[in-house]
């Protein structure tokens, strides 16, 4: 552990331990961006830059100058969920044309086999 110095507003402060140069950074009176130097290195660099000085917590990555849109903005449907409500009618359309069908079919049946039901004389079902 050797001596550190630092820059605060633009000048050079006393050298001070490592250890009361790390609660400085903790209590929030120095920034990440606070130039500081030692012994072996050759010229200043943010605190920042030094590896194994900052807990991996006090690095934020830099912030991107671009924000990415909203997702409800870049969202584009495809698929069923597309157009709902024309896929609500075209089932129910589907479902009408089918139960005509099964109706007319079922019908035709029964007028070959010559099976009557009527509905005048209580429901009573005829058959052949």
């Amino acid at each position: 552990m050797g001596s550190w110095y630092y820059h605060e507003s633009g000048q050079q402060k006393r050298p001070i331990a490592e250890a009361e140069l790390m609660k400085l950074f903790e209590s929030g009176a120095l920034s990440a961006s606070t130039l500081v130097w030692t012994e072996p290195m050759k010229e200043w660099q943010e605190a920042r830059t030094m590896e194994g000085f900052f807990p991996p917590s006090f690095t934020a990555p830099p912030l991107s100058h671009t924000v990415a849109p909203p997702l409800s903005q870049t969202f584009v449907p495809s698929g069923p969920q597309a157009r709902p409500w024309i896929r609500y009618w075209a089932r129910t359309i589907d479902i009408y044309w089918l139960c005509i069908g099964y109706c007319l079919w079922t019908n035709g049946i029964a007028s070959r086999r010559n099976c009557s039901v009527s509905f005048s004389d209580g429901g009573v079902f005829r058959g052949a």
